[in-house]
């Protein structure tokens, strides 16, 4: 004989105290995540891009396709500054910059 239930009502009714205990689990994994936001949040960092990839295309009317490689951008400073005013709602100003150096020709 199976051990399956066979009535629809009999497997909701089986599934009823593991879906519970699964929901406070992760009810108090949630609460706990529940902090008000800071005020301010302050970023700094540094950046390094090399796509290293070429752009293929053609401008409507053009006669031939134009080719072009992506810039590459070795070294960048980046900062950023938030005021948050509500749990939902900030204000964000950043910056970033190229770190002038010597490049090599290759």
């Amino acid at each position: 004989m199976s051990s399956q239930l066979k009535s629809h009502p009999g497997r909701i009714l089986a599934m009823l105290p593991a879906m519970v205990a699964f929901l406070f689990a992760f009810a108090t994994l949630a609460s706990a995540q529940d902090q008000p936001a800071p005020k301010w949040e302050l970023y700094g960092g540094y950046s390094f891009m090399h796509f290293g990839a070429d752009i293929h295309g053609q401008l409507p009317g053009a006669l031939f396709p134009l080719s072009s490689r992506l810039e590459v951008n070795p070294r960048g400073l980046g900062a950023s500054g938030t005021y948050n005013f509500n749990r939902w709602l900030g204000l964000t100003l950043e910056i970033t910059a190229p770190i002038l150096a010597a490049v090599k020709a290759h």
